[in-house]
């Protein structure tokens, strides 16, 4: 397999972006974070981590499911990471497809280092929507 070359607006961007990095293999070193729900959240999100020489590319992705209906405007946390994960996440969203809502996540750190993620959407989501959650930290 070659490398592809992500373009602006492609919208399978983060697949291709998998499909190169999987080609690399051994040469960069890649940690996985663990991510913990909390307050009722379940779901399945992944945390990746590459070093590329001397740059790092982080990549959080995948669903995450609300005990219940999800007010407007309220700030919410619905996971965790250890505290060497990642702090500055870039470009990331939480989109609930059917209402067509978008919330940001932001990330905060507590006294003792663990990593505790967060969105607010600015309208009220329906009970049992699954959430699709992106987010990119390079630096």
């Amino acid at each position: 397999m070659s490398i592809e070359l992500i373009n602006n607006g492609q919208e399978d961007w983060l697949n291709v972006l998998n499909s190169n990095l999987s080609q690399i293999g051994d040469k960069v070193a890649s940690t996985s974070y663990p991510v913990t729900f909390v307050n009722g959240y379940s779901g399945d999100v992944k945390c990746r981590y590459w070093k590329l020489g001397s740059t790092s590319l982080t990549v959080l992705t995948g669903y995450i499911k609300a005990p219940g209906a999800i007010p407007a405007n309220k700030d919410l946390e619905f996971a965790t990471l250890p505290k060497d994960g990642p702090t500055h996440l870039q470009s990331s969203y939480i989109y609930a497809p059917r209402v067509n809502v978008i919330a940001n996540v932001s990330v905060n750190v507590d006294s003792g280092g663990t990593i505790h993620l967060r969105y607010l959407t600015p309208e009220a989501i329906y009970d049992g929507a699954n959430l699709v959650l992106t987010a990119i930290e390079v630096w």
